[in-house]
């Protein structure tokens, strides 16, 4: 069970803004505990996604992706875009 006093953080490790494609699997595996949908390179993540349903095939595991967010109106996270560089 996850520890509810930890939160997944989305914010670039790189200098230039960038995270890598490990850090986008990473992301993509604790979809449910992050609860936004995520794009990686145009494929849609749904925030409900069972682990067996992921495909992961086109995450490039070494390569970089910048990372674009996205809000609601109130300010909450809605969704994360990855797009590989």
């Amino acid at each position: 069970m996850a520890d509810p006093h930890v939160h997944s953080t989305l914010s670039p490790l790189a200098g230039d803004g960038s995270v890598s494609g490990s850090e986008v699997l990473q992301s993509v595996a604790q979809i449910r505990d992050i609860g936004v949908e995520l794009v990686v390179d145009g494929t849609v993540y749904p925030p409900d996604l069972e682990k067996e349903d992921v495909r992961l095939s086109g995450i490039r595991v070494n390569g970089r992706y910048k990372a674009s967010y996205q809000r609601g109106p109130n300010g909450e996270l809605t969704r994360v875009v990855f797009t590989s560089i």
